[in-house]
């Protein structure tokens, strides 16, 4: 089974140099409408079941009775989205936006695949054109506000995420972005909203760190590391905890929770060593300064 999924899968996908001739199929004026539902929900107990190679073969036996739907394509790609091979899960959904070119859901799911592959620029123009075929998907406009905050162009990702907001106000992971950018941008009594909403709504493993980041900045270092141990580990937590204290010029703090998150990581952190040297360094170049004076 699995030696003719992969076969399949390359005839498909392109993903062979020298693709195997794909096994004969009912041409498409054969009754098919029975049948490729049947494919369909054949691949989609196998995908509930985790046998993902059944699922696959089911699901490209399913794409070849309909050639002219995209459905197939769309379970192919979150199939391998779910397995972790991303490139052909975009390869997947590529093909099926160019079947169905009036898809906007394709198009927006495309945008966050290559968000993921940390391509911003692939991923804003899959964004832009999501809500050209259809304003009303928030999450696009959300992923656009993902692309602004990662260039860091913090005024252009609250005009997308207050575009967002306006669409679905109660969503846990945009309040959690607006309420990270908030911060970004100093305005507290909107971080502090958002964070109230996400929490009391569909709270975020982010939204923790945010929550985190805004007790810290506040000075509460004991309510921010509580925060961040809501989905950090003991060294990573104390990890950001240096960091805020660094941002906030307090190095001698930031030294004693760099000293904490390499002693709590089981193995060597290197990260927290070398934040814990240029904090040591920085802390002395505060005292001296301060000796001068």
């Amino acid at each position: 089974m699995r030696h003719v999924a992969l076969t399949l899968l390359c005839a498909a996908l392109g993903a062979c140099t020298t693709p195997p001739r794909p096994p004969k199929l009912p041409p498409p004026q054969v009754a098919m409408p029975g049948k490729f539902a049947a494919a369909l929900a054949k691949g989609d107990a196998a995908w509930r079941a985790g046998h993902g190679d059944e699922a696959l073969y089911a699901y490209l036996i399913a794409e070849k009775l309909d050639p002219q739907s995209d459905v197939a394509l769309l379970r192919i790609g979150a199939l391998h989205e779910s397995l972790g091979h991303d490139e052909l899960a975009i390869r997947a959904w590529q093909m099926a936006a160019e079947r169905n070119e009036r898809s906007g859901l394709t198009r927006q799911r495309l945008g966050y695949a290559w968000l993921q592959h940390a391509d911003v620029s692939q991923a804003e123009a899959e964004f832009v054109r999501a809500l050209q075929l259809d304003a009303r998907l928030w999450r696009a406009s959300m992923g656009l506000g993902l692309v602004a905050e990662t260039r860091g162009d913090y005024a252009a990702a609250r005009l997308h995420y207050d575009t967002a907001l306006a669409l679905r106000p109660n969503a846990g992971d945009l309040l959690t972005y607006s309420a990270r950018v908030a911060l970004a941008q100093d305005d507290l009594d909107r971080t502090r909203a958002d964070l109230g909403a996400a929490l009391a709504t569909d709270p975020q493993p982010e939204t923790w760190l945010v929550l985190g980041d805004l007790l810290a900045h506040a000075g509460d270092y004991p309510g921010g590391l509580e925060a961040y141990h809501k989905t950090l580990s003991e060294a990573e937590a104390y990890q950001r905890l240096g960091e805020q204290a660094t941002r906030a010029g307090d190095h001698v703090r930031a030294v004693w929770y760099f000293e904490r998150a390499a002693a709590a990581s089981p193995t060597y952190f290197e990260r927290a060593h070398k934040s814990l040297a240029v904090a040591r360094e920085r802390s002395r170049e505060q005292q001296n300064e301060a000796a001068a004076r």
